[in-house]
């Protein structure tokens, strides 16, 4: 099996390699596979950030990359709704910052 990604560490490399059957620490029950689980995790991390990425092609033949934000539709109703009592003047209340002390003190 050939890495997708840059291995992390001699472990990887040698969890990869011919070298497992001869490393003492290799022969021990479920090394290599906890390694391989950890490196197959990082790869499939990478792959999704690769497939979060778009491609924007402008006019001029340029192609830009950038990455796409994944965004609940109840989540922009409810940036919108606070943007527009923001904009209306609704700032919410202010802190009592010394009341932190208090709550500091009885912990």
């Amino acid at each position: 099996m050939k890495p997708e990604i840059p291995a992390k560490g001699g472990g990887e490399q040698d969890a990869f390699t011919g070298w497992r059957k001869v490393l003492c620490y290799m022969q021990r029950s479920g090394v290599v596979k906890a390694i391989q689980r950890r490196y197959n995790k990082r790869v499939r991390q990478y792959t999704k950030i690769d497939l979060a990425r778009e491609l924007d092609e402008y006019e001029d033949g340029t192609i830009q990359m950038e990455p796409s934000v994944l965004v609940s539709p109840d989540m922009l109703e409810q940036i919108d709704a606070a943007v527009k009592r923001h904009k209306a003047g609704h700032r919410g209340t202010k802190l009592d910052w010394s009341k932190l002390e208090n709550l500091k003190q009885k912990d």
